[in-house]
């Protein structure tokens, strides 16, 4: 029956919907790789100690400190982050990268005379209007804290060079400054309008937390369930029934009334049953196969056209049930 037919598109619908939150995590975790760089000392050495970072995607390129004592084991992890939840924005500073140090088999209280060694892009300096003397690394603990940041004498076409100073390893942020408008003459507004430079043409950027990729997944498999949901729809209203299911709804139409049921009773049961009113309806008045005689017919088309319906509706859904064109268009002639 056409109920039955609901509830199995409706459970396709579900078990869509299932698949998405089960498939997306994976697709997701594929997509966005973790930007990290680990180092591992079997024995830590008392004295100075590095750490090269290879991963170019991370702004640090090296990592110096002292050790006040000889330790086993230790592993040092440098993690580049989107942002840190625990943090707030700095005035006036624009974020480059977000860092995260996590230590293991070692403390900061043994750590001393931290250097790091950091680059940044020269494209995004330009690109955000950034001078790039107000680079700073900056170390968060209860609030974020500038280290002494210096740039270094070396630069090549890709990379700013600087290097900054500390006393610990936890939570870091490089930002800068925009470039400071400097006031103009008559002479300098003359000048820039003949040679427009890049910085004039830039716009500012507000920063926004990435989105993530798993929305273009969501939005793939809801319109997936609606287009199944609209098809279903428009073939348990629209469709043609099949002889079987005209059949069985003859059936229980003729036990129904032997029975003594009323035929609105019957209309009802069928309509919360999901039956299409128009097949109920032809069904009660026996016309429901081209067999039947045309009595029955010129009856049944009679009572549509007492409730309003037009010729070509009620031509439709009798040739839809299996009468002959020829047939109907005989019956129409005499009412």
């Amino acid at each position: 029956m056409y109920k039955q037919q609901r509830i199995r598109y409706l459970i396709l619908a579900i078990l869509l919907a299932i698949s998405y939150s089960l498939f997306v995590p994976i697709v997701s975790s594929q997509d966005e790789p973790i930007l990290r760089s680990t180092k591992v000392w079997t024995t830590l050495e008392q004295g100075t100690n590095s750490f090269f970072v290879s991963n170019v995607d991370i702004a640090v390129t090296n990592i110096y400190f002292n050790s006040k004592n000889k330790l086993e084991s230790v592993n040092m992890v440098v993690e580049r982050k989107d942002y840190l939840e625990q943090s707030y924005p700095i005035a006036g500073r624009i974020p480059y990268q977000y860092l995260e140090f996590i230590k293991t088999g070692i403390t900061d209280s043994v750590i001393s005379n931290v250097i790091i060694e950091f680059r940044v892009e020269k494209t995004w300096i330009n690109s955000n209007a950034i001078d790039p003397e107000t680079i700073t690394l900056y170390r968060y603990a209860s609030a974020w804290e500038a280290q002494k940041t210096e740039r270094m004498t070396k630069e090549d076409d890709t990379y700013y060079y600087y290097q900054a100073h500390g006393s610990a390893l936890s939570y870091f942020l490089i930002a800068g400054s925009k470039k400071q408008v400097e006031e103009t003459t008559i002479e300098d507004v003359i000048e820039e309008e003949s040679e427009p430079t890049i910085e004039d043409k830039q716009e500012e950027i507000i920063e926004t937390k990435p989105k993530s990729n798993k929305w273009i997944y969501f939005l793939v498999f809801l319109i997936l369930g609606i287009v199944i949901f609209f098809a279903f729809r428009k073939s348990l209203f629209s469709g043609k029934p099949t002889k079987s299911e005209i059949m069985e709804l003859n059936n229980y139409v003729k036990k129904a009334k032997a029975q003594g049921t009323s035929y609105l009773k019957i209309k009802n049961n069928l309509l919360d049953e999901g039956w299409n009113e128009n097949l109920i309806d032809m069904s009660l008045h026996e016309v429901s196969l081209p067999e039947e005689q045309t009595s029955n017919l010129k009856k049944y088309v009679a009572y549509s056209l007492r409730k309003g319906k037009l010729k070509p509706e009620i031509k439709k859904e009798l040739i839809a049930v299996g009468w002959q064109e020829e047939i109907i268009d005989e019956v129409f002639k005499f009412l």
